[in-house]
């Protein structure tokens, strides 16, 4: 159900304090609209307290660091994505990172294991997309053809014994775990793990709602998460980070989004744009649409602040 809204300012008031958890800009691999500085002095403009910024191929807390130094009053975070870019399921990368100032290590994304189903590989490769697309830096060379990474032993569901060194890593850092693009059947075998190894911070990825992913219709039972699949989730002590880039192109998606966060409830969700590339609205724009969208669905104005400021904000260690 969509009610109007009367006497809302859908600027100051919701940015004023909001912290971004996903967000992409320059230096990076892929087309991006705008470099670190110029994306934070922006969002600092519109009342932007702190963001967190996902390269797919690197660490990027080098970047992020000097970023920092040139854009002061917002704060600004990296961290790095579990791909081969940086040797996959790497515990030497994930030291460094740590070591860099890294707030996050996300499991794969463009490297996912083959139960992602993942909409945009190509032969594992990084040549994501049509040769047109400006996601694309170059075709796939033979030697960039590598195989899926999973995180468990597909046979048995069992967490490969890496990723206990890279869960020992992050709990010792007590920085976020995120799910990035893996399963969903890897995701409830890598939860309770990191909770075993006391990792505090625990952040599923943009999880599909209904049998939907970004991109559309999607018949893989690993990209469908039902309510009830994100409630067994959370309880088990995880974070959903529902993001813009999700919802916004598919407003058809918002009532059930809604339903979500009432029935999980709002202190167990965060709000990122996951925005930065020249295909998708600016980053800002892209919450002010989400926000507005869910506002207009019954999410109240508290629970927004819940999702894009208070929980952020515990994420990393802010308050």
């Amino acid at each position: 159900m969509i009610v109007e809204l009367e006497n809302v300012s859908p600027t100051k008031e919701w940015f004023h304090g909001l912290i971004d958890l996903h967000c992409y800009a320059r230096p990076c691999v892929f087309e991006r609209g705008f470099s670190i500085p110029q994306l934070a002095k922006q969002y600092r403009e519109v009342g932007y307290r702190a963001m967190l910024v996902k390269s797919h191929f690197d660490c990027n807390c080098d970047a992020v660091e000097i970023a920092r130094e040139m854009v002061p009053g917002i704060a600004i975070y990296g961290g790095v994505v579990l791909n081969w870019s940086v040797g996959g399921l790497n515990p030497h990368a994930v030291d460094a990172a740590t070591l860099l100032g890294a707030k996050e290590v996300w499991m794969g994304n463009m490297h996912a294991g083959t139960l992602s189903t993942e909409p945009f590989r190509t032969n594992y490769g990084y040549n994501l997309c049509a040769p047109s697309s400006p996601w694309v830096a170059r075709p796939t060379k033979r030697w960039m053809v590598a195989p899926p990474i999973n995180v468990i032993d597909l046979k048995t569901s069992e967490l490969l014994p890496v990723v206990y060194d890279i869960l020992d890593l992050i709990a010792e850092a007590d920085i976020i775990l995120g799910s990035c693009h893996i399963s969903k059947r890897e995701c409830f075998a890598l939860v309770p793990e990191a909770v075993k190894a006391g990792v505090k911070k625990i952040v599923i990825t943009h999880p599909a709602i209904g049998p939907h992913s970004i991109l559309g219709p999607h018949p893989s039972q690993e990209r469908y998460w039902p309510i009830k699949d994100l409630k067994r989730i959370t309880e088990m002590g995880a974070v959903l980070e529902h993001v813009a880039t999700m919802y916004v192109p598919y407003k058809d998606q918002f009532d059930i989004l809604a339903q979500a966060i009432k029935t999980v409830g709002a202190n167990k969700c965060v709000l990122a744009s996951d925005s930065g590339t020249t295909l998708e609205p600016h980053p800002i724009e892209a919450m002010r649409l989400f926000i507005l969208n869910l506002r207009r669905r019954g999410i109240t104005e508290q629970e927004i602040d819940v999702m894009t400021k208070r929980n952020p904000a515990k994420l990393l260690e802010l308050e």
